[in-house]
């Protein structure tokens, strides 16, 4: 399963004083990573990683080393991938998240900033602009975008480490689930009645929001994994 998209190609890397070239290369590949710029069907070798920044292969490898062990990437022995997760592995995540998330947001209602609501507002209207262009990796990363804007409200700033991390870790769930316009429509929907739950300092509503968000995820995710199941299975018939 693959989502279309232009990917963005690494460039060498400018040295900086204090950065080692690990460093810098983990940070790009974890925002490509989290702008949904590799694919599920992407496969990074540590080799030519390095050729492609420009560099040698340790800190390549390295690099990638360090993105197995937060999650955000597998080993395989012919390069790394973005982990393919069980059915149940997908549930034991959303449970942590289902725990976690809807009360961040309602502790950022209470104590929203209005800078921070700007921002989140201002997240909010790019993501129903790319919703219109029906361009589900436009959808993707500005719905990634719009969940930075409400969490950086957030004060407990390990609480927000977290989430990111857990969300980070279902980087496959969101390429599959936001391929579907259907999930798109409903993120959107929910989004926006976070938003209203933030902005009214309604901590039950943001909290809701949240959650329903949550669990439509898991649910369309599994939803499709069950229906490529089937196909398989006619196909091979």
């Amino acid at each position: 399963m693959r989502l279309d998209q232009t990917h963005s190609e690494p460039t060498a890397l400018p040295l900086e004083r204090g950065v080692s070239l690990r460093e810098r290369i983990y940070l790009d590949l974890r925002d490509r990573l989290q702008k949904g710029q590799i694919a599920d069907s992407d496969r990074l070798v540590d080799v030519e990683i390095a050729r492609s920044y420009g560099v040698s292969r340790m800190p390549a490898r390295e690099a990638l080393m360090q993105l197995v062990s937060e999650g955000f990437l597998t080993g395989t022995s012919r390069g790394f991938t973005l982990p393919r997760l069980a059915p149940r592995d997908i549930r034991n995540i959303y449970e942590v998240r289902l725990l976690v998330e809807p009360y961040a947001a309602g502790c950022v209602a209470t104590n929203a900033s209005e800078a921070g609501l700007k921002a989140t507002g201002e997240a909010l209207q790019q993501l129903e602009q790319t919703l219109g262009l029906d361009d589900a990796v436009a959808f993707m990363q500005a719905h990634q975008a719009f969940r930075y804007s409400w969490l950086d409200m957030l004060e407990n700033e390990r609480l927000a480490e977290a989430i990111t991390r857990f969300a980070h870790h279902v980087q496959y769930v969101r390429i599959i689930t936001l391929r579907d316009r259907p999930s798109r429509a409903i993120a959107m929907r929910l989004a926006t009645e976070l938003t209203a739950g933030l902005r009214s300092r309604d901590a039950m509503r943001a909290t809701s929001a949240v959650r329903d968000n949550l669990i439509a995820a898991q649910q369309s995710f599994l939803d499709a994994i069950a229906l490529d199941a089937f196909e398989a299975k006619e196909e091979a018939r």
